[in-house]
Order: structure tokens, then sequence, then C-alpha cells
């Protein structure tokens, strides 16, 4: 996870044979550089029409640049502070669309992370 700490993870080997090791630890390190943010994305129907919306939690300490790119358009955000939130809701001009993903990157000075995240198929039929 972005911006979390390290995760440590216990297992035990098991052989062919049923013997089992003594429990190890696989310590993995936090992910640095990356921006932390929560991402949803939904589908909607409006006057017949599929819309997509798209909502960004900036969840890192430093004013974020969020660009959420969609199928059916692109929107950028600058200085989205820490704890705050961009949205956008994009028209698809379709009374139906498939299931699809949006991307979001975000962006603090030289960091970047980029999220993708599905949104369900929908019929405003």
């Amino acid at each position: 996870m972005v911006g979390d700490g390290a995760v440590e993870v216990s297992y035990r080997a098991v052989d062919v044979a049923g013997n089992v090791s003594e429990p190890l630890t696989l310590s993995v390190p936090a992910v640095e550089g990356g921006v932390s943010a929560e991402v949803v994305a939904k589908t909607q129907c409006t006057a017949g029409k599929v819309l997509v919306n798209v909502r960004v939690v900036n969840t890192d300490d430093a004013p974020a640049t969020i660009k959420v790119s969609t199928p059916f358009g692109t929107k950028t955000f600058t200085g989205v502070a820490p704890g705050k939130s961009a949205s956008q809701t994009f028209s698809s001009r379709l009374g139906a669309i498939e299931a699809g993903s949006v991307t979001v990157t975000t962006t603090i000075g030289d960091r970047t992370s980029t999220y993708t995240v599905d949104y369900a198929a929908a019929s405003c039929g």
C-alpha cells in the first residue's frame, strides 16, 4: 500500500510428504515516493444517459495535483489539500455502457502514483 508502513507476512512451508516448516516471516518495506489517495468510480443515470462519477480523496500530507482520465474525458485538479476531495462527473452521452475503468494520477512534487479503478456497466433504458 502506498504511504503505509512495512508489512510482515508469516508463513509455513509444507512439502509433498506433509512435513511443515517452522514459521518464517517475510518483511515487505513500504513503497516510498508514492502519493496516497482513495478513489471511487460509479455509474448513474440522468435524463436517460449514463454518467460516470469519480471522487478522489487526497490522503497524503501535502496538496496534490490529481488527473482523472476516463473513456469520456479527462479533468485535472491542482492544489487539492490533504483530506480534501476532487470530484468530476463525465457524461457518456449514451443510454448504456459496458463496465470500464478510470485512471487517476496523483502528483506531489516529484512523487507520483497511478490508480486504476473499475466502474460497473449501466443501462438507463
